[in-house]
């Protein structure tokens, strides 16, 4: 195998096996800890790639040239290793329990930071290992940036592409082991790029011939005859499982909970749905009549209906038991259809499987937004998920389900007096289901509807509500028939229209300015649309920055929003050593001069900025491609492939910064199409067959991507011409700027949506372009 062919295979290998090891993870921290620590996931990967690269700059004797293929040989027989050990590590680690067990948001101190700091050293290991490969082919083959970054990203789009089918067949700790399969493919490269034949090269290869093989087998074992289980998640040991099933978004498991006519349905441990005993008898569930969920069939006939998650399959039996004509199921996962028309359809009495019940595997937003079907009853009970996608996860639960637009969508496909009914909590001081009520109003005055309280009804059981949604105005006769199906079963209706109501809600139906309603409150509980889709997110924006010291909202998310804050403390932290670090090591300052560190300020500038449009880039795709797996494995793989082209064709491209500022000036322009001319355009062709809206994402991301892999690898030539020796302190900044873009992504899209992280990122490039020409300090200072 030629020398630079096998090393550009070895790299492509590495940075496949760390994207899948990155993506495994994000699903093993969202099953073991809480779906927030799931964008932890992609910040501890960026940490432990950075953390490499300054090790080979602040080390020269240590990662010499003559030592490249020997190290980057251990190196990535290293991450062969450390990449399923990850598995160990962090589903038995004693930092989450701490964190995710006995943690209290308004007391977020050093012994939470220290656990932080611990988990995020478990899981940057293979990160590491993996960083150092990379850094040291720059920093002793920078002359072929081009050539070198091209492999990085090929592999890494096709890591990407393989980690679906891994987490599909083989789970989250199989797909770990597939990771380390491809890092020890990747050590036997390295040992046959090796220019010098010998003992010691056929050793090594050898060596990693066997941990390739060895692991290849171990994945196939733990496809077909699982030997690694997660034991523990959230402090507490996982009993009583019957069925367990990973994708490349949930852990979906069926267990025993101690009732014997009930199952539980646990998607990553976290968010419960229930499977009830049923004999097939439509008569032993009419009692189901009486419940919150079946309100609206009060006032609906036969009605067509779709229900949005139907999960354990209670609302498909509730839709049975009150007479719906027909019944449409749409659940995104499909590990859930699975169990429900597979070992578990007896026991449910085959909900999925009744009389004019069908059941759609997609996204349930997507669906109705191609559907030219109109409905009687849109049905969506506690439909949630704390699952992350495999994506990194950028949610504190972002949920296209609960906004504005979904809203408008749902409406969109009523007939004239059908209705939307949404149940979520009920809960004091008032968030989810009197946010559902802004919404609602909110998506009624875009239609233009006058008095759109009117169209509005809530009732209430304990710590449940339901929030009934008209395009008809509600009549009086309307509430006296749910009045009178209410009382006799305790269901309380909270406000309608011609009734005094309680509380906030009574406020929000009554007043013609509803909008000042919102505002007067302690929470935000603002519409929120598609461009910021943090339904659960109740946190003022202008208090997000004021340190958060007391926190309101669910528990849960204040955990998350303390942690997010406590991540772009520590990504600050962080970025500052890695500037810091160097200019104190021996011949810091010396480095630091002639323009060294402005130049590396240039490749902090495009870390951030790649990061923050690559989130825009995958929010903006989700919605229109619908599957969250599809839109994962589509974005990502297409974004890198399609960078690593670009990054190509800079191998033999002039080195004047004129070159270099040409090619940010156009990804500039692309970011600015990407903010504003994609949702139109996605919108007016979400009609097309997913085939079609599949090709139509990859015709808009490639000339994205391409244009996003250029500024980095023509830089790294510039300063390669001029100061090699500032290349792996280059490559580190660009990390540890990425590690605090990831974060940063997320708190500007929490607080001002996706447009606003596209913008930042678009700024970060403006940023990039003014320093472009410092990117040869001294060899090219004159170009």
């Amino acid at each position: 195998m030629h020398g630079d062919r096998a090393t550009s295979i070895g790299l492509a290998l590495v940075c496949a096996a760390l994207l899948v090891t990155e993506i495994a993870l994000t699903r093993v921290l969202s099953v073991v800890m809480w779906y927030h620590f799931a964008f932890l996931a992609l910040s501890i990967a960026l940490f432990g790639l950075a953390a490499g690269a300054l090790a080979v700059h602040l080390l020269p004797g240590v990662f010499r040239a003559a030592r490249l293929f020997t190290q980057t040989w251990l190196a990535a027989l290293a991450l062969a290793v450390l990449a399923p050990g990850a598995f160990l590590g962090l589903a038995d680690n004693p930092a989450y329990r701490h964190l995710t067990s006995a943690f209290r948001p308004e007391s977020f101190g050093t012994a939470d930071l220290l656990a932080l700091a611990l988990l995020y050293g478990a899981g940057a290991l293979p990160f590491l290992a993996g960083g150092l490969v990379g850094a040291l082919l720059f920093r002793h083959r920078g002359h072929a940036a081009g050539r070198l970054y091209f492999a990085d990203l090929i592999g890494a789009g096709v890591g990407c592409l393989l980690a679906v089918p891994a987490l599909d067949r083989a789970g989250g700790p199989g797909a770990l082991l597939f990771a380390g399969a491809l890092a020890a493919a990747g050590a036997f490269a390295f040992a046959r790029a090796e220019p010098e034949r010998g003992t010691r090269r056929s050793a090594r290869t050898w060596i990693a011939g066997a941990f390739a093989v060895g692991l290849a087998a171990a994945t196939v074992v733990q496809a077909t005859a699982p030997f690694l289980h997660v034991r523990f998640a959230r402090g507490r040991e996982l009993t009583g499982i019957r069925y367990e099933k990973w994708n490349a978004y949930s852990r979906v498991t069926v267990r025993d909970f101690g009732e014997p006519d009930s199952l539980v349905v646990q998607i990553d441990a976290a968010s419960n749905t229930y499977i009830g005993r049923w004999d097939g008898d439509p008569s032993s569930v009419r009692h189901l009549t009486r419940d919150l969920i079946a309100a609206p069939y009060v006032l609906l006939s036969r009605p067509r209906v779709l229900v949005i998650g139907p999960g354990g399959g209670i609302d498909l039996l509730v839709a049975r038991a009150a007479g719906a004509a027909s019944v449409v199921g749409v659940e995104v996962n499909p590990a859930i259809v699975a169990a429900m028309e597979g070992p578990f359809a007896a026991f449910s009495g085959h909900a999925y499987a009744q009389p004019g019940v069908r059941i759609e595997t997609d996204e349930a937003r997507s669906y109705i937004r191609r559907s030219g079907e109109h409905y009687d009853l849109i049905q969506a009970g506690y439909v949630d998920t704390y699952a992350a996608t495999a994506a990194g996860a950028f949610s504190l639960t972002e949920n296209t389900l609960y906004t504005v637009d979904a809203y408008a969508d749902h409406l969109d496909h009523l007939t004239a007096h059908g209705i939307v009914a949404m149940q979520r909590y009920f809960e004091e001081p008032p968030q989810q289901s009197a946010r559902l009520v802004v919404l609602a109003l909110a998506a009624l005055s875009r239609r233009g509807v006058a008095r759109p309280g009117d169209h509005v009804v809530v009732l209430r059981k304990a710590e449940r509500a339901s929030v009934l949604v008209r395009l008809a105005p509600f009549t009086e006769a309307d509430i006296a028939a749910l009045e009178a199906w209410a009382a006799p079963s305790g269901i309380e209706l909270v406000a309608a229209p011609g009734r005094a109501g309680h509380g906030v809600y009574a406020e929000f139906l009554a007043t013609p300015d509803w909008r000042a309603v919102v505002g007067a409150q302690a929470l935000d509980l603002s519409p929120v649309g598609d461009d910021r889709p943090f339904f659960f997110y109740v946190v003022k924006p202008e208090h997000f920055w004021k340190g958060l010291a007391a926190m309101t909202g669910e528990r849960m998310h204040s955990r998350a929003v303390v942690l997010l804050v406590a991540l772009l403390g520590l990504a600050l932290v962080l970025c500052a050593l890695l500037v810091v670090v160097p200019l104190l090591a021996p011949g810091g300052r010396r480095a630091a001069s002639g323009g060294g560190a402005v130049a590396v300020t240039y490749f902090f500038a495009i870390g951030l900025g790649f990061m923050l449009v690559e989130v825009g880039l995958l929010q903006r795709t989700m919605l229109y491609l619908g599957h969250p797996a599809l839109a994962l494995s589509v974005v990502l793989s297409t974004l890198l492939v399609a960078a690593g082209l670009g990054a190509r064709t800079t191998q033999d491209a002039a080195l004047s910064a004129a070159a270099l500022r040409t090619r940010i000036t156009w990804i500039l322009a692309a970011v600015v199409v990407v903010a504003f001319a994609w949702p139109p355009l996605f919108r007016l062709l979400l009609g097309l067959p997913r085939g079609g809206r599949i090709a139509v994402a990859i015709v808009a991301l490639a000339p994205v991507g391409f244009l996003l892999g250029q500024a980095l690898p023509l830089a790294l030539r510039r300063l390669a011409a001029g100061r090699p020796e500032l290349a792996p302190w280059a490559w580190s900044v660009n990390g540890g700027a990425s590690v605090l873009g990831s974060v940063l992504a997320m708190a500007i899209a929490i607080n001002n949506g996706y447009t606003a992280t596209l913008l930042a990122g678009a700024a970060a490039y403006a940023l990039a372009w003014w320093l472009a020409p410092r990117t040869s300090p001294v060899a090219l200072a004159s170009s």
